[in-house]
């Protein structure tokens, strides 16, 4: 049997997390590691020293980095009525910000989903797929999103559709009038908007990460067993569209490896200069029942459950995340000392 019908052997009825930065988990049959991913080319970046009189080290983002404030301007009540905030349960997030961008979960009557805003500067690394207005199916779900401009920002409005009988029901579907109202709301709320981004620190860790020699670093191997091990997420299609976003402009470094015998999985995210969100209320929202620790002699947290273990430090330039399933805790905190080693500067 091959790599890929065996994936499919294994895996043909499993479970797994949907985690469309607000939580949703969905079931779907598994697909082969060897598919071909939907996520457009990360573009390398370097490293750069910051001057002694333009460092900043906490971003500027668009509403102040506050989504409430984004939710009740006037043209975005008009647009979807009064919008609870979401807490994302990943942190795709943090990069975004880092960025000078925004990215705000919510759920209102008319209409479930987030808002992304991004300097529109940032944006050219993007595909087709994230910058055409579109209704594409995602596992169970359809995701219709739509798009605009609005003085140096771009700006996507997204909405999630389950079962309600009102949604579109296919991909193709035209987009929800509703959320071409959002977006023309927001890019209006956002023109006037400004935005500065973390200036790269000395020890700021280089993007794409060089994950063939992470997992050395890191002994992938003790972590999984000895079976055959693959460079690839356990699940379907291309994930989160945070995620795809973070990874298109850059703003976040992730590597994956997982064995199909046992059905365990490691792996790491690094957002660069990202150690202003360390006292972020949303980082610790996010987390689920986190408990402190300390690795490598640095405040970190740990949050479980029966999906994956979360080990979640920062070297006080980049944060660092280490995510596990079937992985004994303390190993798992063994692995993040090994990856502190190796993305941090002496």
């Amino acid at each position: 049997m091959d790599r890929a019908a065996a994936y499919r052997h294994r895996f043909a009825t499993a479970c797994v997390a949907l985690l469309l930065g607000f939580g949703v988990i969905g079931c779907a049959a598994a697909v082969s590691p060897d598919a071909e991913s939907t996520v457009p080319p990360v573009t390398p970046t370097t490293s750069a020293s910051p001057t002694a009189d333009a460092a900043v080290t906490t971003p500027v983002a668009p509403f102040g980095g506050d989504c409430d404030a984004l939710f009740q301007e006037d043209g975005v009540l008009a647009a979807i009525g009064p919008a609870e905030q979401r807490t994302p349960s990943e942190r795709w997030w943090v990069g975004l910000q880092r960025a000078g961008g925004l990215s705000c979960g919510f759920s209102a009557d008319a209409v479930g989903g987030s808002v992304v805003i991004l300097p529109a500067a940032l944006t050219g690394s993007l595909s087709v797929d994230e910058t055409e207005p579109s209704c594409r199916r995602a596992y169970d779900e359809v995701w219709c999103s739509d798009t605009r401009t609005g003085g140096d920002f771009w700006v996507l409005a997204l909405g999630v559709y389950g079962d309600d009988p009102s949604a579109p029901s296919m991909e193709g579907a035209p987009v929800p009038e509703v959320l071409t109202e959002l977006a023309d709301a927001v890019a209006v709320a956002v023109s006037d908007e400004t935005a500065t981004p973390v200036t790269p620190s000395a020890t700021t860790v280089a993007l794409p990460l060089d994950c063939a020699d992470l997992a050395d670093e890191i002994d992938v191997p003790s972590l999984l067993g000895d079976g055959e091990i693959f460079p690839t997420r356990i699940e379907e299609g291309g994930g989160p569209l945070d995620r795809i976003l973070a990874e298109a402009v850059a703003v976040s470094g992730r590597c994956d490896w997982a064995e199909l015998e046992d059905f365990r999985e490691v792996g790491l995210v690094v957002y660069p200069d990202a150690a202003w969100a360390w006292s972020e209320p949303e980082l610790s929202e996010s987390l689920e029942a986190p408990e402190g620790l300390t690795v490598s002699g640095l405040d970190a947290q740990v949050s479980g459950n029966e999906y994956r273990t979360v080990v979640l430090v920062s070297d006080g330039t980049n944060l660092v995340e280490v995510i596990g399933h079937g992985i004994d805790t303390d190993d798992l905190v063994a692995a993040t000392e090994r990856v502190l080693a190796a993305v941090s500067a002496p």
